[in-house]
């Protein structure tokens, strides 16, 4: 019995053995070996987990630029999604970009803004965001 669970920028098969293969990025594997489902099942809720709290990042962090933004914007979805391309290709240290001075903040979500290639997901012009990683 093989069970395939699909995330976002992840892909995670298990299988019968208990063995967990990761494809975060299609380059690199990592595997997982558990002695129990339990185990298994910790594994996928510390991962539902830091899924959510990265989606409550960049919830707020749109909050946050949606007033400055909204007329760069069809909708707040579209600058969330911009900000989740970015962290996926080019990871943000997202709390602190949250808590940064307006400066700052604004430099990278209008530097997403104009140099995020929607199409590849990448951002062009040699732009670097302040809270990169």
């Amino acid at each position: 019995m093989k069970k395939q669970l699909i995330r976002k920028g992840k892909s995670v098969l298990l299988r019968e053995d208990l063995r967990v293969f990761e494809y975060p990025d299609d380059r690199e594997v990592k595997i997982h070996d558990f002695k129990t489902t339990a185990e298994v099942e910790e594994f996928m809720k510390r991962d539902a987990v830091a899924i959510q709290k990265k989606w409550d990042l960049v919830m707020a962090i749109a909050d946050r630029a949606w007033e400055k933004m909204k007329a760069n914007y069809k909708d707040k979805l579209s600058l969330m999604m911009d900000i989740d391309a970015t962290n996926e290709n080019c990871p943000l240290k997202l709390q602190e970009l949250l808590e940064a001075k307006d400066a700052d903040f604004y430099h990278d979500i209008i530097g997403i803004h104009n140099n995020l290639n929607r199409q590849t997901k990448k951002l062009e012009n040699c732009f670097l965001p302040r809270f990169a990683k």
